[in-house]
C-alpha cells in the first residue's frame, strides 16, 4: 500500500481523522489479502499515532476527569 510507504509524512491529525477512516474500509473486503493488508496498514497507523502523541501535554480540563 502507497500509504504505509509514506506514513512518514503524514500528521497526527491526518491519520487519526482521514487516513485510518479510510483504510477501514479494506477490513471487510471480499479478498483475504486486501484484509490482511488492511489490517497490517491499521495496526501501523495507530502505532505511529501512540508514538506521535505520547508526548503530548496534558490539557487543563483533563485534570478534571476521572
Amino acid at each position: 500500500m502507497s500509504l504505509m510507504a509514506g506514513l512518514e509524512g503524514w500528521e497526527k491529525e491526518d491519520l487519526a481523522g482521514k487516513v485510518i477512516p479510510s483504510v477501514g474500509i479494506c477490513l471487510v473486503d471480499k479478498e483475504k489479502s486486501v484484509r490482511d493488508q488492511g489490517f497490517k496498514a491499521i495496526e501501523m497507523f495507530v502505532r505511529k499515532c501512540e508514538q506521535l502523541t505520547q508526548n503530548m501535554v496534558r490539557s487543563p480540563l483533563s485534570l478534571f476527569r476521572r
